[in-house]
């Protein structure tokens, strides 16, 4: 599922290479980026990395972002794929939460 989004409201703009892109207004029509899957939150293996995305991903973080950005190609909107490299983004619900029994190690009791 993609996250339509404007440039202003999302988590990963500060590092984005197509930051000001959204919205995108031809005739009068917005254009936003999708994020693609949500935002990253678990670190990308570097050993897939390109040494571009590699680069990218020591300056910014170590978590992708896939986002499709509206641009006009000959009068046409069309959406270019864009690697957005950054830290962990998490809900403001997730950085407080309590301590569940989901984030526990569990032990035997021998």
């Amino acid at each position: 599922m993609n996250l339509p989004m404007r440039c202003s409201d999302c988590a990963v703009a500060a590092s984005c290479p197509a930051k000001g892109a959204s919205p995108l207004i031809i005739s009068g029509a917005q254009h936003l980026c999708e994020i693609v899957g949500g935002y990253g939150r678990e670190p990308v293996d570097p050993a897939i990395l390109s040494p571009e995305s590699a680069a990218r991903a020591a300056q910014h973080g170590p978590c992708l972002t896939i986002a499709e950005v509206p641009e006009v190609d000959g009068g046409v909107v069309r959406y270019k794929v864009v690697k957005v490299f950054s830290q962990p983004v998490r809900a403001a619900r997730e950085k407080n939460a309590p301590v569940t029994s989901s984030n526990v190690a569990v032990r035997s009791h021998k």
